[in-house]
């Protein structure tokens, strides 16, 4: 299992990575076939393929990523992140991969922008339409960023607000 956290990044063959400051984690050598895969700044660690294949195939549901996503079951899991921790903030819930995989940064912070929610503000306060409208946000901007049709960015990033353009 390798994670490539904010900075790992993974070569394949003869490619190096753009920066000297990277530090080789993992090198995998396939026998034979003359090529190599280089993980850089990453953390690996052994696991087991069937419990991590189970553990993907049950959140696939809720990842806003897969063609699988099922709102219902991803407004549920935000139902029961809200009973379980009420006080605890939306943009925290939104990259909480057990509540909602495959958000990450850029999409928590644009979909709140989309919805016009404060993503300081505890999940328990949100009505359900603003829960729906957020997760709603996070499945279209990650499907339009996975077409290639990558979205202005309204929040991330930016100084201006690109929805009022405010400072």
């Amino acid at each position: 299992r390798v994670h490539f956290g904010m900075s790992g990044s993974c070569y394949v063959d003869g490619a190096r990575p753009a920066h000297n400051s990277k530090t080789l984690t993992l090198l995998v050598v396939f026998d034979g076939a003359g090529s190599a895969l280089r993980f850089y700044d990453a953390s690996c660690a052994v696991a087991d393929a069937s419990a991590a294949r189970a553990k993907v195939a049950a959140s696939a549901a809720r990842d806003v990523c897969a063609p699988a996503f099922d709102r219902a079951a991803a407004l549920a899991a935000f139902d029961a992140g809200a009973r379980a921790a009420p006080t605890r903030m939306l943009a925290d819930a939104l990259l909480d991969q057990a509540l909602l995989p495959g958000c990450g940064n850029i999409i928590k912070t644009e979909a709140c922008a989309r919805a016009r929610l404060d993503p300081r503000r505890g999940i328990a306060s949100l009505a359900a339409s603003e829960r729906d409208a957020v997760i709603g946000h996070a499945r279209q901007f990650s499907l339009s960023w996975a077409k290639g049709a990558r979205p202005a960015l309204l929040w991330y990033d930016q100084t201006i607000c690109g929805a009022c353009g405010a400072r």
